[in-house]
């Protein structure tokens, strides 16, 4: 189910608010003219759907116009991920039977969170560990993901959404806890 919202203002302006935990972000929007500003509408969003309005608001803004560098864009795509970080145990191993080790080295690489990734290797067979700690290094040694190639970055973000969109399946079907 989803919800439009079209918004009409003259003299329009709006502020950002970062909420870390539960991360979230606050959007308000106002209504200026010459004596006052007026609230119109607060709306709160998910890291997840940020990113979608942040995507679509790129689509429609040509791309000189837009300011966020490639270690802001990835800040962004990391914050989007703190679904992952609140995974137990048995949800880590849920996620990891649904998702392929090639998006889940590229999803380890980008994030660039170690007692994640021990998180994740503490979760899979002692064989299967060290596998996929032998391609991470193997494909990614030496590699900053904020420095990274436009096509790794890329990949990156790609397996990334497709990794969180498999927790966000799991979730409505009722394989992994959901968070308020």
């Amino acid at each position: 189910m989803s919800t439009q919202i079209s918004l009409f203002l003259k003299n329009p302006s709006f502020t950002l608010q970062k909420q870390e935990f539960p991360a979230s972000y606050t959007v308000q929007f106002k209504q200026n003219n010459q004596f006052v500003s007026v609230e119109v509408v607060e709306v709160q969003l998910s890291p997840a759907d940020f990113e979608a309005l942040l995507n679509q608001g790129r689509a429609l803004i040509p791309s000189q116009q837009i300011t966020l560098t490639s270690p802001q864009e990835n800040a962004t795509w990391r914050e989007a991920a703190w679904p992952l970080f609140r995974l137990d145990d048995k949800g880590l191993q849920c996620l990891m039977r649904e998702v392929s080790s090639d998006k889940l080295i590229y999803t380890l690489w980008f994030l660039k969170n170690l007692e994640f990734a021990r998180k994740v290797i503490a979760n899979m067979s002692a064989r299967a560990g060290a596998c996929l700690t032998e391609d991470l290094v193997q494909r990614f040694s030496g590699k900053n993901p904020d420095v990274a190639s436009a096509e790794d970055t890329q990949n990156a973000h790609a397996c990334l959404r497709e990794v969180l969109d498999v927790v966000l399946r799991l979730q409505a079907e009722g394989q992994i806890q959901q968070w308020s």
